[in-house]
């Protein structure tokens, strides 16, 4: 007989591996391999180079007849099938077409994990760009909350309720807001960095006098809700923002004329500080305030008087101050209008409420005072010794200076509904 070729080598272990997976998956094998004994196939014959199995001589010609056509392996089959139904044996060409389909196959399960990981990386960090603002349930844990805390809401998670109707834990809501969005994206539509430590006197080039940080913005938020007229009642109409009272670290100051917050939209401006605003100061008086181009009319805008080129309040016309006075002791909101000749009178009947809480000052302000849509807005703060001597004041606004422009308000409204 004449000499067999050598069989061909075994791949590595990998190789190995991917023609076993292949074996498993590939869907080309003959149907019917279940015969003979159990199934299994029959011990395969050594294989040439050519890929065709050898065959014995034909009549003691001394030569090897050309095999059939082995191009396929269903003509293989035909041609090479054993008797009794067992699978026929495998030529290299299938050997190394279920090699390398394996190989393919584990190359795809790999992509395709890879795949899975980067989808789940995404969910757990992404933002959910659900677009919600302050209270919008975005993902972050509150840095006073505690691990036990975190734990707990994590294993059992509660609905989140609207941060306005939460009573008196509305202003952590906002901050907790602020911290989030801070974290993942410094430049949301609603909020805005104050660089910390630029305080400034009301006299440009002249040195504040009075620098204590708790009156050094470091930033603030603007948004607005909307409400019906269940939801007014509830937030301010009905005790949760009861005007004059001090409950659960809060104060809620509101005008003397008050009157009842209107079903609607509330526009909400906070301004957060480096320390907490002292609600009972007895050496400072402090003057926060939300100043607006109410109408978008510059002929009643107000103007500084020499050498007042830093005044807090130019460029606008209505001016909602929250003042502490250290020697009456007491908080007040004092509502200003200034007319077409700059006369500052007051403005009557606002149903703004303005609330102390820790760090934060929270200016709640129904959208029907203003004849304009979107008012340009300036935050201020002002401490001074109670009689503003020069040698002990100073000021922050929001932004750099007073003398840049108003800012535009954002658009986005808020729902109070679930």
């Amino acid at each position: 007989m004449p000499d067999r070729d050598p069989p061909i080598e075994e791949p590595d272990e990998f190789s190995e591996l991917a023609k076993q997976l292949g074996d498993a998956l590939d869907s080309d094998e003959p149907a019917g391999g279940g015969g003979g004994s159990g199934g299994s196939e029959p011990p395969e014959p050594p294989v040439g180079e050519s890929g065709t199995p050898p065959e014995a001589p034909a009549g003691g010609s001394g030569s090897t007849p050309k095999p059939p056509d082995l191009a396929s392996e269903q003509s293989y089959a035909q041609a090479g099938a054993p008797a009794g139904g067992g699978s026929p044996p495998l030529t290299a060409r299938m050997r190394e077409k279920r090699y390398y389909g394996g190989c393919a196959r584990v190359v795809l399960l790999l992509i395709l994990l890879v795949l899975v990981s980067v989808i789940s990386c995404l969910t757990f960090f992404g933002d959910d760009g659900d677009g919600d603002l302050v209270g919008g349930g975005g993902g972050g844990v509150s840095p006073s909350a505690s691990p036990s805390a975190s734990s707990e809401a994590s294993a059992s998670p509660e609905p989140t309720e609207n941060p306005l109707q939460t009573g008196e834990d509305v202003l952590d809501a906002i901050n907790f807001a602020l911290g989030v969005v801070w974290q993942s994206n410094p430049m949301a539509g609603f909020f805005f960095h104050d660089a910390i430590g630029d305080l400034l006197d009301s006299i440009s080039g002249r040195t504040p006098t009075y620098t204590n940080p708790v009156i050094d913005l470091r930033y603030h938020v603007d948004t607005r809700y909307g409400f019906d007229q269940d939801g007014v009642n509830e937030a301010y109409n009905d005790s949760i923002f009861e005007c004059g009272v001090t409950a659960h670290g809060r104060t809620t100051v509101c005008a003397s004329d008050v009157q009842p917050m209107p079903a609607g939209e509330v526009l909400v401006f906070a301004m957060l500080f480096v320390e907490d605003v002292p609600q009972d100061s007895s050496d400072h008086s402090f003057i926060f305030s939300a100043v607006f181009d109410s109408d978008g009319d510059p002929a009643n805008d107000w103007q500084f008087f020499p050498p007042y080129d830093f005044d807090l309040f130019q460029g606008a016309d209505r001016w909602y101050q929250l003042i502490w006075d250290h020697n009456a002791q007491v908080w007040s909101l004092d509502v200003s209008q200034v007319d077409t000749s700059r006369s500052v009178g007051s403005y009557t009947g606002s149903a703004a409420r303005v609330v102390v809480q820790g760090d934060t000052i929270v200016f709640f302000i129904p959208a029907n005072e203003f004849e304009l849509e979107l008012p340009p807005y300036r935050l201020t703060s002002f401490g001074h010794d109670g009689a503003y001597s020069e040698s002990d004041r100073g000021a922050d606004v929001s932004g750099v200076d007073p003398t840049e422009p108003l800012q535009v308000p954002t658009s986005d409204v808020q729902t109070t509904s679930p």
